[in-house]
């Protein structure tokens, strides 16, 4: 079925899944060709004269999940506050870091959203092998009260405390970004500081 680009209402865009089946996948043409696939319709959407929830700049559009370490960089006017952050392949910068902390850090892979709670030696020696293959991406934890923050449209729905600036500033930085549509994780210290860990943009 040919539809045109006039017939259609409204478009919630989410791409995720593959291109061609998994055994093509694991080839370099495999990925190349997902990739370029994905590039194409993320240029249809951007050609869409109808309302599109989330139609974000080339920027974002391999990126579904930002950490603290990347939205500085995205979004270099963002108005919460982000935890310290290091990447390294050198683990006693690793360790030099925790110290920094006073014995507590986060361990985040770069490519996946799970998180590992550091706060002990032999925790941080697990790091070690890990530092002569990967980067040791870590990050400072802070201590406060988790919030989050559903950008749905021009509304902001808290999943915890509210506060007028904290509302402000992700419906500035979602605008930003052109989303309609995405989770902030949050941190509200007891000094009433507000601390960005991540940005999901496919909640």
């Amino acid at each position: 079925q040919t539809v045109g680009f006039d017939e259609i209402d409204g478009v919630l865009a989410r791409f995720s899944g593959l291109a061609t089946s998994p055994e093509d996948f694991a080839t370099k043409d495999g990925q190349y060709l997902n990739s370029e696939w994905h590039a194409l319709m993320r240029g249809y959407i951007e050609s869409l004269p109808c309302p599109v929830i989330n139609r974000p700049g080339p920027e974002l559009w391999y990126k579904s999940f930002l950490r603290e370490s990347e939205l500085l960089s995205i979004i270099p006017d963002l108005k919460f506050r982000l935890p310290r952050t290091l990447v390294a392949t050198v683990f006693e910068d690793a360790r030099a870091f925790f110290d920094q902390c006073g014995g507590r850090m986060c361990y985040s892979p770069l490519t996946t959203r799970s998180n590992y709670f550091i706060s002990t030696e032999k925790d941080l020696r697990k790091l070690e092998p890990l530092s002569s293959v990967l980067p040791l991406h870590v990050s400072e934890v802070i201590s406060g009260d988790p919030v989050d923050a559903y950008v749905v449209g021009k509304r902001i729905v808290f999943d915890g405390a509210s506060h007028a600036s904290a509302e402000a500033s992700c419906a500035e930085a979602a605008a930003s970004l052109r989303l309609s549509f995405c989770l902030w994780s949050l941190t509200r210290t007891a000094e009433d500081e507000w601390y960005c860990l991540s940005l999901d943009c496919t909640p």
